[in-house]
């Protein structure tokens, strides 16, 4: 399970706020026993939570330029920058909105 953190403008502008809300929810699934990362990339996660750090989570992060095979990222690493506790990501989305077999993904 994912938890997103995207879209800064539907957060509070309260730092503090938000990462004691997202705190509480990793909190919670650990303490039920369910495995949880979290979705989101530099940009967002300091808007959102600014230096806040996590402890034990795993990173899935994004980098796309738009929508379409076009506008993929590179299917690697190199544009990651470290951010909050994270100094490697688990998995990258690099493209979104994507036509494959008539069926629309994110790759």
């Amino acid at each position: 399970m994912e938890l997103q953190i995207t879209s800064p403008i539907h957060w509070s502008s309260v730092i503090q706020k938000n990462a004691d809300f997202i705190n509480s929810i990793l909190a919670r699934a650990y303490n039920h026993g369910v495995a949880i990362g979290i979705y989101t990339n530099f940009y967002d996660w300091r808007q959102i939570a600014g230096h806040s750090t996590t402890s034990n989570v795993l990173l899935w992060y994004w980098n796309v330029y738009g929508v379409g095979s076009s506008s993929e990222s590179p299917a690697n690493f190199n544009d990651f920058r470290p951010f909050g506790s994270w100094t490697v990501p688990l998995v990258k989305q690099f493209g979104q909105v994507e036509n494959m077999c008539k069926i629309e993904v994110n790759r």
